[in-house]
């Protein structure tokens, strides 16, 4: 009986530290003040812009053995189709308002596109975009980050989802992450929202139709579900910087899935 009791007694003070330090991670909202009412603080006008980092790709070559028709049908799971190559945190909406969830970074090793992975309810989605596209939501994020520092973000704008314009990407979803058989392409969005006063730089998309649905002949959903991923002005600078291309093709080469092959003294 002791026993059992001094086994509940640890198990409730882990659980209880655990929930402690989830709590104390969390990211903080960013406070946001209309040029009406207030002074921008210093610490808030630091420099925002972000560079987009490009490299020469002209020398680049793929290594990875790609896998055959064969191969692919009876292969289980996409630890062979994405490299993981770091770690962030973004927001999702659910009944009970804003949840902080831990984002994966990874780098399709076929297409080169890369983008971040999380759990969304009840799945697991992979978001990725192109070259042009993780371009064009850099650019997105910097005049984000520009209009927060010049107040003019909109607390009651419409649309606002859409303030950047849209932006092509790819979805590859399951219920877990190590398999996402479910995939699918579109537009999607890059604009802002405030939530409970704080505004939040976001990417969302309408349901896209689901390319694997005709593969299985039904077994699985027709479409996507709709995605709102919610960032602070942190979390934005940061997927920015993970998204450039000088990240991406060093990922790449660390990982030895492209090499750049060493050129020839001149003399």
């Amino acid at each position: 009986m002791k026993i059992r009791f001094l086994l509940l007694t640890v198990l409730l003070s882990a659980l209880f530290f655990s929930c402690t330090s989830t709590k104390q991670n969390q990211s903080k909202p960013d406070n946001y003040y209309d040029k009406e009412t207030t002074t921008q603080n210093s610490s808030d006008a630091e420099e925002t812009k972000i560079d987009y980092n490009s490299v020469e790709k002209e020398s680049i070559v793929n290594i990875k053995e790609k896998k055959n028709a064969f191969q692919d049908f009876f292969s289980f799971g996409n630890k062979d189709d994405f490299l993981k190559y770091d770690t962030s945190t973004l927001f999702t909406k659910g009944m009970s308002g804003l949840k902080e969830k831990q984002a994966t970074l990874v780098i399709n090793t076929e297409n080169y596109n890369a983008g971040f992975g999380s759990s969304y309810m009840a799945a697991y989605y992979i978001v990725t975009f192109d070259e042009s596209a993780r371009e064009k939501l850099i650019k997105s994020i910097n005049n984000y980050l520009e209009d927060f520092e010049n107040k003019r973000l909109q607390r009651n704008g419409k649309k606002t989802y859409q303030a950047y314009g849209k932006i092509p990407m790819h979805l590859d979803w399951g219920t877990v992450a190590s398999s996402t058989p479910n995939n699918g392409s579109g537009q999607g969005y890059c604009g802002y929202e405030f939530e409970k006063g704080s505004p939040y730089f976001t990417i969302s998309n309408f349901p896209f139709v689901n390319d694997y649905y005709e593969v299985v002949k039904g077994s699985t959903t027709r479409e996507s579900m709709g995605l709102k991923f919610y960032f602070t002005k942190s979390q934005a600078k940061q997927l920015a910087a993970f998204l450039s291309n000088e990240v991406i093709y060093k990922a790449l080469t660390d990982a030895k899935v492209i090499f750049i092959p060493t050129q020839a003294d001149e003399y």
